[in-house]
């Protein structure tokens, strides 16, 4: 089960029938206006060491399950409305999403030439989410500038959202224009014998 985080008094009903705590996700959600989304800040020195949004590559693909794994674990995916082998690269992939006329967009941003994270994109029938892959000490200026560029590309979008470890990247996904919805905490009891 989920309980929303602000709701201490449910939570501790929970855990007195013997729930205990899994995870803690933040769902976030663009301003539906579109908003102002800001350009990067400027920083002096060397572009090579500016983040650099790029397409998401093929070689990108081992880097960015591993990481999809890491954020949204299996034992609470069950609420996904995408299935990772979707967003592989491949020629399958490429076939079935023509035929089926779905749109999936990817960006990968890399800074001093090492892949930071990748952010996928696919519509379902209720909302718009984003996908938000990358390690624990991604830099956040990177994740910030590519979650910008999926605002400035799917701006036009309803219910443009993003859930994510909470307490992770707060930051640089607020920098981005993302405003906090909720915290839910995500409990489970272990079947009793």
């Amino acid at each position: 089960l989920h309980v929303r985080a602000d709701n201490p008094s449910a939570i501790q009903m929970y855990a007195d029938l013997g729930f205990t705590e899994r995870a803690r996700r933040t769902t976030w959600r663009a301003p539906k206006d579109g908003g102002t989304i800001s350009a990067p800040p400027l920083r002096t020195g060397h572009a090579m060491h500016l983040p650099i949004i790029t397409k998401r590559h093929a070689r990108f693909w081992p880097q960015q399950i591993e990481w999809l794994n890491q954020n949204h674990p299996e034992d609470i995916s069950w609420y996904r409305t995408i299935k990772w082998k979707n967003l592989k690269p491949g020629l399958w992939n490429m076939f079935y999403q023509a035929f089926f006329e779905f749109d999936l967009r990817q960006w990968a941003v890399q800074k001093n030439g090492q892949l930071q994270a990748v952010l996928a994109w696919m519509p379902s029938n209720r909302n718009a989410p984003l996908w938000l892959a990358c390690g624990p000490n991604a830099d956040p200026e990177s994740i910030s500038k590519l979650l910008r560029r999926a605002r400035q590309n799917l701006g036009y979008r309803k219910n443009l959202n993003l859930e994510y470890p909470a307490g992770k990247q707060e930051e640089a996904i607020r920098a981005a224009g993302f405003i906090a919805v909720r915290t839910l905490v995500w409990m489970y009891m272990k079947n009793a014998t």
